[in-house]
């Protein structure tokens, strides 16, 4: 009995159907994509930013510190000495008034410079806003009071304030109680403390500690 061979034409083989992305699938991926690089960029600007900030507000704030360093050093040493002609009544060196203080005192160590001059301390305006500044220079017995300003130097301690003021604790005469006022002006004594209050603008993160300095001497001519 002859077997029957059956041929079958060979089939080409079976592979799993591979299944590919659409457009709109793509399309979504980019768009999610996008919005987690926004995402990544913005929290990098936010940190950048923080930090910046957080810089800046600490570079003020050692500002301040280093301004009222100069200022106790400065103030404390505090002299009351004579101006005059020869000709006329002579002019003390301590003038405190509410917005502005003068007084003679040696010059920081480190610029190096010998003898007493003349400071003040005062408001000043720096692009249509309000500064603190400090000029000097030398003091001679013989110098005019309407000539002080001559061959001065200034410089800016701190700028965008919002105000400043001064008070002076001490007693006019010897048998009176000492007691805070705002005018120092002709007197043959110095306070016993000089009050300096700065304030900054609405919404500054800047901050002025209470600043009263002890003067070292209390006498005058």
């Amino acid at each position: 009995m002859s077997s029957r061979v059956t041929s079958r034409a060979s089939a080409p083989p079976r592979y799993p159907a591979s299944k590919g992305f659409t457009l709109l699938e793509v399309l979504i991926a980019l768009t999610l994509l996008g919005l987690i690089f926004s995402l990544l960029w913005g929290v990098f600007r936010f940190t950048t930013s923080a930090w910046e900030s957080a810089g800046h507000r600490m570079a003020r704030s050692n500002q301040i510190s280093a301004v009222q360093d100069l200022l106790r050093s400065e103030v404390s040493q505090a002299r009351m000495l004579l101006i005059g002609s020869g000709r006329s009544e002579p002019n003390r060196t301590f003038k405190g008034l509410r917005r502005e203080l003068e007084f003679a005192a040696p010059l920081p160590a480190h610029m190096g410079a010998g003898g007493y001059y003349l400071f003040s301390l005062h408001a000043t305006e720096i692009r249509g806003r309000q500064g603190l500044a400090l000029a000097w220079q030398i003091y001679r017995p013989d110098m005019f009071a309407r000539g002080r300003d001559q061959h001065r130097e200034e410089a800016v301690l701190l700028d965008d304030v919002g105000g400043i003021a001064f008070a002076y604790y001490g007693q006019s005469q010897e048998d009176e109680q000492p007691v805070w006022t705002d005018d120092w002006g002709d007197r043959r004594n110095l306070p016993k403390l000089v009050r300096i209050r700065v304030n900054f603008a609405a919404g500054e993160r800047r901050y002025w500690p209470e600043l009263d300095i002890e003067l070292k001497s209390e006498g005058g001519p």
